[in-house]
């Protein structure tokens, strides 16, 4: 667990400079647009599960769609329209079916299962796993993030599932 714990508070640190650099603003209009990266689909899967569990973790216990069209255009927005919707399939089936959230009855709405819950409320020295993410996903909604905020939102994810897995 200690692996785990050094690069979480690693992430964390990370995560916090990041959005330190980015502030509470809305992107700035006159800005560049932010450079299309080359990253393979698990990357951008982990960018989605990421966000998604951001989201849900200022709701709780209400539900909501995973995924908000503001998300998806910023993590696969450059991507042709089948190889991103096939992404966005097959991240909400997986997500689902891993147990790492729970579906309501006939609906696209989904909580966080209590597993995923207990993970994100791991406090880190800048604050718990899901306000971090929480965080970083308004980043998202404004399209303030930067490459650095995406690459270190993956590496969260990342380390997310490995604490499911060994939980």
């Amino acid at each position: 667990m200690t692996d785990t714990t050094g690069a979480l508070d690693l992430a964390a640190r990370q995560m916090t400079g990041a959005l330190g650099k980015i502030g509470g603003g809305a992107a700035d209009p006159a800005a560049p647009p932010i450079a299309v990266e080359q990253v393979p689909p698990r990357e951008l899967f982990f960018e989605l599960l990421a966000l998604g569990l951001g989201n849900l973790f200022t709701i709780v216990p209400l539900a909501a769609p995973l995924f908000e069209r503001s998300i998806l255009k910023a993590v696969v927005g450059h991507l042709p329209d089948t190889e991103s919707s096939k992404l966005i399939v097959r991240a909400d089936d997986w997500i689902r079916l891993e147990g790492l959230v729970k579906g309501q009855e006939g609906q696209k709405a989904y909580s966080l299962s209590s597993l995923s819950l207990a993970i994100l409320t791991t406090e880190t020295p800048g604050g718990s796993i899901g306000n971090l993410l929480a965080q970083a996903y308004d980043c998202y909604v404004r399209q303030a993030h930067t490459p650095e905020l995406r690459q270190v939102t993956r590496k969260l994810a990342a380390i997310f599932l490995n604490m499911m897995v060994r939980s």
